[in-house]
């Protein structure tokens, strides 16, 4: 199991999403964009806490989650989401072409300056993070759905959504969740 954050911030007055591009130093990935996130750990209460600690780890940004752990864990059963906090919800499962089943949550950020942002990066593991605004995200000029082998050696092709109109291309799972995202919005 492994958790992303969907991370929603507003950059120069626009709600955008974040997003960061693997170092070449990891061991699987490199240099490709992606959401901050990783496996469950066992110290992670839940999938959102998965999510918010990588958040936290990679891009040296936590979502603002409450304080008050027992209304926490009175209303968790009636609603899926951290009541009086920035963790909006949870997009639908998705399965990694390796079989990982991963939960995005989406969470906003505030406000954020890209420039001060990068100091906080965890640069073993992300080498950049960008911005790109809903609006433009929506517009669908940088949407195309393109062929993707979704198995190692031979594995079925599927059509995916992908999205070029920022400084780097969002492919394969990343890209899967976004449009998901967007549809939601």
């Amino acid at each position: 199991r492994a958790a992303v954050m969907v991370p929603l911030c507003t950059v120069d007055g626009k709600v955008s999403v974040l997003f960061n591009v693997r170092s070449q130093h990891v061991t699987t990935h490199k240099g490709e964009v992606c959401f901050p996130g990783g496996h469950l750990d066992p110290s992670d209460e839940c999938m959102e806490a998965t999510a918010n600690r990588e958040c936290e780890e990679e891009v040296g940004v936590r979502v603002a989650a409450p304080q008050e752990r027992a209304l926490w864990e009175q209303q968790w059963k009636a609603r899926p989401y951290y009541p009086r906090s920035n963790i909006l919800g949870r997009l639908p499962n998705c399965v990694s072409y390796n079989g990982t089943l991963v939960t995005p949550v989406v969470g906003s950020l505030g406000s954020v300056n890209l420039v001060n942002l990068v100091a906080g990066v965890n640069k073993a593991e992300i080498a950049e993070v960008f911005a790109l605004s809903v609006e433009e995200l929506l517009d669908g000029r940088g949407l195309v759905h393109e062929s993707v082998d979704m198995g190692k050696g031979g594995g079925a092709a599927r059509r995916m959504p992908a999205f070029g109109s920022g400084p780097h291309r969002v492919w394969g799972l990343t890209a899967l969740i976004l449009h998901h995202f967007l549809v939601e919005v």
